[in-house]
């Protein structure tokens, strides 16, 4: 058995996002209405595995776990993936008026 493994596995991904923002006025109130989107893209080509009988886990589906690289936790396995994903995140945010700090 071997002390140590190494292997090479090529990884591409791309991911990006923007902030748009604008005043206005919901609810009798002014607030700045956000809108997010995000796309990220990954190709990884996998090799078979060493050890097939190797146990892996594969992570919770989150909002972050979808702009992950690997599906599985730890660095043991990837996924052989040719993905991309969008989304988009809006929000209300209600400004608060800026408070005088006095020096005491």
């Amino acid at each position: 058995m071997p002390t140590s493994q190494s292997r090479v596995l090529p990884i591409a991904s791309v991911d990006a996002g923007a902030v748009f923002e604008r005043e206005m006025e919901f609810a009798g109130r002014n607030v700045v209405h956000t809108l997010e989107p995000r796309a990220s893209t990954c190709t990884c080509r996998t090799r078979p595995e060493p050890d097939p009988d190797l146990r892996h886990v594969t992570a919770d589906f989150n909002y972050a776990q979808i702009f992950s690289e690997n599906a599985y936790l730890g660095w043991d396995r990837f996924m052989n993936a040719n993905q991309m994903t969008l989304a988009v995140t809006s929000r209300l945010i209600v400004p608060r008026p800026a408070r005088r700090r006095c020096a005491a």
